[in-house]
């Protein structure tokens, strides 16, 4: 037969409160993985969330102005947490709709950040090309200014050699 065991009163408190810890590990982990499963609204927003971030820096390191898109970004962030949270706190029509409105709100930024980006590709296309016929014609110029410059020279020093009269010695002694 065996014989239980009687826990003292400070073995049975560190028992109870470690099976207490991982029973709420336990149900915070089935809460958080059960939230998407149930709103995968929240989780298409997400992904748009994450998708309208790297349009807009595509869009910045393009030289896009980005700053009303990160307003707008942050704004539909806000959203996407607000329903998070409706949905923790059981408001599911709400959080359903704080996530579309999430959801629409990042598709949008995303459209723009993506025109943006091509707007400002289309803009340095644009300065590269006026750059480039500036400076063909500023070569042009340059060139067709030296080559008067150096015909009137030529033309300046060939008369003045012409209008040199050579002089002559006439006391000067043959060698």
């Amino acid at each position: 037969m065996v014989k239980p065991r009687i826990l003292r009163p400070a073995a049975s408190t560190a028992a109870c409160a470690a099976i207490f810890l991982l029973l709420l590990s336990a149900a915070s982990f089935c809460l958080s993985k059960d939230a998407y499963g149930v709103f995968p609204e929240a989780e298409r927003s997400e992904e748009a969330l994450s998708s309208a971030f790297r349009a807009v820096l595509e869009a910045e390191a393009s030289g896009a102005n980005i700053s009303s898109l990160l307003v707008r970004l942050n704004e539909a962030a806000g959203l996407l947490s607000e329903a998070e949270l409706l949905y923790r706190f059981g408001d599911h029509d709400g959080a359903q709709n704080m996530a579309g409105q999430s959801l629409t709100l990042a598709s949008s930024v995303r459209d723009e950040a993506l025109a943006l980006k091509m707007l400002a590709a289309e803009e340095r296309s644009r300065a590269f090309q006026f750059h480039l016929a500036f400076s063909i014609v500023g070569s042009a110029v340059f060139l067709v200014s030296l080559f008067s410059i150096w015909r009137w020279f030529r033309g300046f020093y060939i008369r003045r050699i012409m209008d040199l009269k050579p002089e002559v010695a006439s006391d000067a002694e043959p060698r």
